[in-house]
């Protein structure tokens, strides 16, 4: 029985920081990204699939498509705001089947 529950709680915590970076990673997106870009996050998510986001990340391209996505905006460098931004747009992305309950 405490290894189910063990095994609960693990889940809700891995459950908890993924949520937590996807909405860190709206902030990022509004503070940044929004005004330069002139679409929501929700759009950017949807220009590319859950395994293009990931390659991106993983490749450490992401901030490069950022720009090339929104010319007007500044090239994000900070490590943290990219991987929030990941977190965001993977939870949006064409492929995920999600949609902004608010204009995400």
């Amino acid at each position: 029985m405490s290894k189910i529950i063990v095994s609960i709680l693990v889940l809700l915590s891995l459950m908890s920081s993924a949520d937590a970076g996807a909405f860190k990673g709206k902030r990022v997106y509004f503070s940044k990204l929004k005004e330069p870009c002139g679409f929501t996050g929700e759009v950017m998510g949807k220009k590319y699939t859950i395994k293009e986001w990931t390659h991106f990340y993983k490749t450490k391209t992401l901030a490069k498509v950022l720009k090339k996505e929104c010319p007007k905006s500044k090239l994000i460098t900070k490590k943290s705001d990219l991987r929030a931004l990941f977190a965001f747009f993977r939870l949006f992305a064409k492929d995920s089947g999600n949609k902004a309950a608010c204009g995400g």
